[in-house]
């Protein structure tokens, strides 16, 4: 728990929404916090109504998912609601001992979402008209020279061969989860600039995945290493950092050294593939540019171990009990054909096995040698 390290505020242990969504019978839970600022503040439980399941109801085998419902209540009744008012009340807390102690202070705020399953109160939840969504590209998947694991996925999620009309329903929803909490990050903000904590406050908003929502026929994260779940938003805003879309690439866990810098405390010594921001955001030297990046994959549901490397212009995705996939990302940018066994690109391809085996080698991969066992096979 963070409160286990020295952090103050509230633990919320667990995943996702509080237990008694869920469970209709089951009844609320009384150690929950959510539910104690729902009782405090004079809000019913909330319901849902208007529910939405997953495209293939009776699939053997696949995974129970309710997309969307209707949130009954106010939005304040809310989760991310109560989890903006948290963080606001840290900060009226932490800004007010500032004053007496001038110490500097580090506040995280997490929400949830946006996430499957939307389950959101009006106005968001309307706040969208479903056939004004364009269809993407890459709704256009028939998994052709594709992973099997993909098409199987499809079904285990229970949305294979789901029309456009189905996802426009739920990305109306995911779009009004997302004003959600924009809206509540717009508060938090309010909270900075009423406290005048704003012109000196380092602001960073980000993800830790995306969504494929519909798109090659997915849905949530999971073993593909398309674009729609790897390239997540970062945007920082604050004192020395430069305005404008950077376009080098960055990894999540830079953000690691890169608050350890601002906070004036030196990051340890050995970080596996991590670089401070701080240069690249004030646009100054010390940054070293990328000329791609290393991912990972081993499970969600199930095993399935993958590794990515990603430059610019190319993709190659190392599937261990699958095919392997290669794009050509300046031509085909939706991710439809995968060009792994394609003679034109043989050099591409090994130039790009080469990259993948030593960033592996460097990390101390476990999978290294099976694609070792491989590598002259691709």
């Amino acid at each position: 728990m963070p409160s286990d390290h020295g952090f103050e505020g509230k633990d919320f242990p667990g995943y996702g929404y509080p237990f008694f969504l869920f469970k209709e019978d089951a009844g609320p839970r009384l150690d929950n916090d959510y539910y104690e600022y729902l009782v405090e503040n004079g809000y019913g439980v909330p319901t849902l109504d208007d529910t939405y399941d997953t495209y293939l109801q009776d699939q053997p085998l696949r995974c129970t998912v309710m997309l969307h419902g209707r949130q009954s209540g106010p939005v304040e009744a809310s989760i991310p609601y109560f989890v903006a008012q948290e963080g606001i009340e840290l900060i009226r807390r932490f800004s007010e001992r500032k004053r007496h102690d001038g110490l500097p202070f580090y506040t995280q705020i997490n929400f949830w979402g946006p996430h499957n399953p939307c389950f959101i109160p009006e106005p968001y939840y309307s706040m969208y008209d479903p056939v004004e969504i364009a269809e993407p590209a890459a709704f256009g998947e028939d998994f052709s020279g594709k992973p099997t694991v993909h098409k199987r996925h499809s079904l285990f999620r229970g949305v294979y061969g789901a029309p456009w009309s189905f996802w426009q329903e739920h990305l109306a929803k995911y779009l009004g989860y997302c004003t959600l909490i924009d809206d509540q990050v717009g508060r938090i903000r309010a909270e900075l600039e009423a406290s005048g904590e704003w012109e000196n406050t380092i602001f960073v908003f980000s993800t830790d995945h995306g969504d494929m929502m519909g798109r090659h026929q997915l849905i949530d994260k999971g073993p593909f290493m398309y674009d729609d779940t790897y390239r997540v938003p970062l945007v920082v805003a604050g004192p020395g950092v430069r305005q404008g879309r950077c376009d080098e690439f960055a990894y999540l866990h830079d953000l690691f050294p890169t608050f350890l810098g601002w906070a004036g405390a030196e990051p340890p010594q050995e970080i596996d593939l991590a670089q401070s921001l701080r240069p690249l955001l004030a646009g100054e030297a010390g940054w070293s540019p990328r000329e791609e990046v290393f991912c990972e994959f081993d499970e969600q549901a199930y095993p399935m171990p993958q590794r990515m490397v990603r430059t610019a212009a190319h993709k190659l995705v190392f599937n261990a009990a699958d095919i392997c996939e290669l794009y050509d990302l300046e031509r085909d940018p939706h991710e439809l054909d995968n060009r792994i066994d394609d003679p034109a690109y043989r050099e591409v391809k090994h130039d790009l096995l080469e990259r993948l085996l030593a960033y592996q080698r460097a990390t101390g991969d476990p999978e290294t040698r099976r694609l070792e066992a491989i590598h002259w096979a691709l």
